[in-house]
């Protein structure tokens, strides 16, 4: 099973907060919280590694996502993965709301970065 369909897509503005910020201020704006990050790119995996709050784990610590994506640890409770099957300029967020009856989370963002 690969990640859920985004339902949004927002370009990453490279003079705003920062990627962080970004990610769960557009979450909270609709009540959810992050539950799973995947990063296409080293650049941006390195970004949310460098956080105070990160908790880096072992490779077999947590278990892989369904799709192959390789866990790197927790950031505010929600798992960071590395996508192989991502472009390296994006990053897709998944919420902790899921949609009834499907089992699938209802708030998912493409963020991209621009080139």
């Amino acid at each position: 099973m690969l990640h859920a369909k985004a339902m949004a897509t927002k370009v990453l503005d490279p003079k705003g907060p920062g990627i962080v910020e970004e990610i769960w201020s557009w979450f909270e704006s609709r009540g959810d919280r992050v539950a799973r990050i995947f990063c296409g790119g080293a650049k941006h995996l390195k970004v949310l590694q460098r956080h105070d709050c990160f908790e880096p784990c072992l490779p077999d610590e947590l278990p892989r996502d369904e799709d192959g994506s390789i866990p790197k640890g927790e950031l505010f409770s929600a798992r960071v993965f590395r996508s192989k099957q991502l472009e390296p300029n994006v990053i897709q967020a998944e919420g902790q709301t899921l949609e009834p009856g499907r089992g699938t989370p209802r708030n998912v963002c493409t963020f991209v970065e621009r080139r």
